[in-house]
């Protein structure tokens, strides 16, 4: 007896959008409007990626790699975010170029802190009372306060290298490439997967896109921002699916369940396969 073969649902028609990547916590001054943001629409994925790598190579060798909203801020991330090399072998990496380095910052106690305001008796207070709970704490915890306290001073110093030597630095264009390669977990462009109900035509050369845009109130841009709802390949389809929706979520501009909605229709550049 020979069983039947699965069915699989087909996977509804799509486009694969690249874009720039923005930080995670959105602000008027991070986030560009969606056709800054929208830099081509592909029929495959594998096109898409590829031309993603290829943007973000030209990129991060371009006049001005820094420009991009998270360039200049990059080392704020945990530092296993950025590159697949643990610290110390990132630091021969860049070593390998004549690039130095931060200093390495050495297991280091936590201590209290003393703000602007507090007096002297005040501060002798503060430290006695710090001195007292540390002696209190077993030996894994105190381990684990200096672990912690250690991981945020080197987080600092990587940040201070990345602002001194990097952004603000001299290095060579090949030191800079060099420091680029090493970061091989930043990448300044993904791919979007966009349901395309209405797929362009192989020779089209434009996708329309309905965009959840960004929307700032009390000067916060609210999640979702600038997300593809829909693609179109035409103008008419596209403005029909934004007066749907508009429609549906009510009022533009208005909230639904705690989201705004502001949509768009953004017209971009589209690369059929091959």
């Amino acid at each position: 007896m020979t069983l039947p073969t699965p069915q699989t649902a087909p996977r509804p028609p799509a486009v694969f959008a690249v874009r720039l990547r923005v930080a995670a916590d959105y602000s008027r001054d991070t986030i560009p409007v969606p056709a800054e943001q929208y830099w081509a629409v592909f029929g495959t994925r594998a096109e898409a990626e590829e031309h993603a790598r290829r943007l973000h190579r030209e990129f991060v060798r371009g006049p001005d790699p820094f420009s991009h909203p998270s360039g200049r801020d990059l080392f704020g991330e945990r530092f296993e975010d950025l590159t697949s090399l643990p610290e110390l072998a990132f630091r021969d990496w860049l070593v390998d170029l004549d690039v130095e380095p931060p200093e390495v910052i050495q297991p280091t106690d936590p201590e209290p802190y003393r703000s602007p305001d507090m007096t002297d008796r005040e501060w002798r207070q503060e430290q006695a009372r710090w001195a007292k709970r540390w002696a209190e704490w077993t030996p894994e915890r105190r381990k684990h306060e200096r672990d912690r306290h250690t991981a945020a001073l080197t987080r600092e110093a990587w940040k201070r290298w990345w602002e001194r030597v990097v952004v603000d630095g001299t290095l060579t264009p090949d030191q800079l490439a060099h420091v680029w390669a090493g970061l091989n977990k930043v990448e300044f462009f993904e791919v979007v997967e966009v349901p395309a109900a209405d797929p362009p035509p192989p020779a089209a050369t434009t996708v329309y896109a309905v965009v959840h845009e960004h929307w700032e109130y009390d000067d916060w841009v609210y999640g979702g921002a600038n997300d593809p709802l829909a693609a179109f390949g035409t103008r008419a389809a596209a403005e029909a699916e934004l007066a749907r929706r508009q429609r549906a979520l009510g009022a533009d501009g208005e909230f639904d369940n705690g989201g705004p909605n502001r949509l768009v229709v953004v017209e971009l550049p589209f690369h059929a396969e091959g």
